[in-house]
């Protein structure tokens, strides 16, 4: 059992058997079997499974996970002398095409009653990309909410995913520092914010304490 990173209190490790499926991390607490974790590392960092830890330890795992990322992906790339890549649309394919018959109807029967769970979120210029355990992804313009668009990149990368619904679905991205709060049916059903103009000037005045341009 490779340990691969050890930060604070968390392991990051695999197991030799591991070297079949596409490059993931294990992560337990030091000294303790349980709680654990998995995280796929490729194609995008997302959640694989949670056992035992607590929404907001699990939200601040997946951060370290995603820091360490590419230093991960190269030591699992040495275990096993592989060539994994993040970010490959190829590999998902690969890995879907993979699929025997049998695997492939039990995740299908799994789906037909699945609630989406959010996995990662990205930005780029001008769009938030929403990563879901279902293998979608979403990608809404930053001008849908004005908080987004008008925050700083630190500020946006400052997210934390919180559950509404069900303990074991994380369906609401919430920015503290922005004071804003995104539902992932509002992201399904095309939604865009509902809050006032006033409402967003007034936090301009009271909150941005950087320049805002008009484009």
């Amino acid at each position: 059992m490779p340990k691969f990173l050890v930060i604070g209190r968390y392991v990051f490790f695999i197991y030799s058997a591991d070297e079949v499926e596409r490059a993931h991390i294990h992560v337990r607490v030091r000294a303790s079997a349980f709680p654990t974790a998995k995280f796929w590392l490729v194609p995008v960092v997302e959640l694989a499974y949670n056992n035992g830890f607590k929404r907001k330890e699990i939200s601040d795992i997946r951060k370290l996970v995603v820091k360490h990322a590419q230093e991960l992906l190269t030591k699992w790339n040495a275990e096993f002398n592989q060539n994994q890549a993040m970010d490959n649309g190829e590999i998902r394919e690969a890995l879907l095409r993979g699929y025997d018959k049998v695997r492939w109807l039990d995740e299908a029967k799994r789906l037909e009653c699945h609630r989406p769970s959010i996995l990662d979120i990205r930005f780029d210029e001008s769009h938030m990309h929403v990563y879901l355990d279902d293998d979608r992804g979403i990608s809404v313009p930053l001008r849908w909410y004005p908080r987004l668009y008008f925050g700083s990149p630190e500020d946006r990368a400052n997210w934390e995913l919180w559950c509404h619904e069900s303990e074991d679905v994380y369906d609401v991205i919430a920015w503290e520092t922005l004071d804003e709060h995104i539902r992932l049916e509002s992201l399904l059903a095309g939604r865009a914010s509902r809050e006032s103009v006033t409402s967003i000037r007034r936090w301009l005045k009271g909150e941005r304490l950087y320049e805002v341009y008009d484009e």
